[in-house]
């Protein structure tokens, strides 16, 4: 068997690191305080965002502003939890470690959302989408929830219910900002 390249094999592992966060078996801390990592982990976290935000955004435009200000409200509220907690210098790592999880979390729930949007309002058929879509939805409350227990040192309900706050903030100042009931 031929060995694989330096970056491939690199890549692997961080996948790995992010599955095994999205399972609640690692941590931040797993990650290095990588600065193109953090980078990296936001690009692929707002190509997914954008795919899903379009999804139920009918303009580019409108659902880059929408996933800019979800973006912002998510950064600025995880990085005050940290300096409020004494902990800026696990920002990359926590940062890199909710958008990378939170990226492989919508790329996977993005068939889903096109499943659900492909039903007629009123179908029971969309049920089904709408249970995993929920389900998925739960998962990345936990996920989001361990990343702050970890990088915070917390209890995961503590880590879940900031994660909720901040879910909360940024469906209220959507709502006000771009309409729709929050």
């Amino acid at each position: 068997m031929a060995a694989l390249p330096v970056g491939r094999l690199v890549l692997q592992q961080l996948l790995r690191v992010y599955i095994d966060i999205i399972m609640l078996r690692r941590g931040p801390q797993d990650l290095p305080a990588s600065q193109f990592l953090m980078l990296s982990a936001l690009l692929l976290y707002l190509a997914s965002g954008l795919a899903l935000f379009l999804t139920h955004v009918p303009t580019f435009a409108g659902a880059s502003a929408e996933l800019t200000v979800a973006v912002l409200i998510e950064a600025g509220f995880f990085l005050a939890m940290l300096a409020v907690a004494g902990k800026m210098l696990r920002a990359r790592q926590t940062l890199s470690a909710l958008w990378g999880s939170g990226a492989l979390l919508t790329f996977a729930g993005l068939p889903l959302h096109i499943w659900m949007q492909a039903q007629p309002q009123e179908a029971a058929a969309a049920a089904l989408p709408g249970l995993g879509l929920l389900l998925l939805l739960v998962l990345s409350l936990v996920v989001a929830g361990h990343i702050l227990r970890e990088a915070l040192e917390i209890p995961l309900p503590a880590g879940i219910l900031l994660v909720l706050a901040e879910f909360a903030l940024s469906v209220f100042v959507s709502a006000r900002l771009f309409g729709g009931s929050a």
